[in-house]
């Protein structure tokens, strides 16, 4: 049975799903996803603040962060998977990482997208780029 976000308790101020980001219990955090059926702009960014505070892209990329609803929109109609940012954290004390961009049909996306453009959101370094 699903709820409504409304309903999760705050834990001083935050998501119970952003306890289980802060607290790496991924397990948790699924279950909750799973339980609550949609997410409010607040609950969402509570769980990307949790991301950029652990410094988990991987997390934010499997909420689906990052992601843009026209770029969804273009991808679909050209049927082309999801883009895999790759982030590669080197020295996490002076905040040293690399990051790869493997964008698929790049041009045909560029060409259909509204603004000419393509957004990409990550997390590294403590930021959200």
């Amino acid at each position: 049975m699903a709820t409504d976000s409304k309903v999760v308790l705050n834990i001083e101020g935050h998501t119970a799903p952003y306890w289980a980001i802060v607290n790496n219990r991924h397990h948790a955090l699924w279950a909750f996803i799973h339980f609550i059926s949609g997410t409010s702009p607040s609950d969402s960014s509570d769980l990307r603040i949790a991301c950029m505070i652990t410094n988990d892209h991987s997390i934010f990329q499997e909420l689906n962060f990052g992601n843009f609803s026209e770029d969804r929109r273009s991808r679909s109609f050209l049927r082309c998977q999801p883009d895999e940012i790759q982030v590669y954290a080197y020295d996490e004390s002076i905040k040293q990482f690399d990051v790869v961009f493997p964008i698929r049909m790049f041009q045909k996306r560029l060409r259909t997208a509204p603004d000419k453009s393509l957004r990409f959101e990550f997390v590294a370094g403590g930021r959200i780029w």
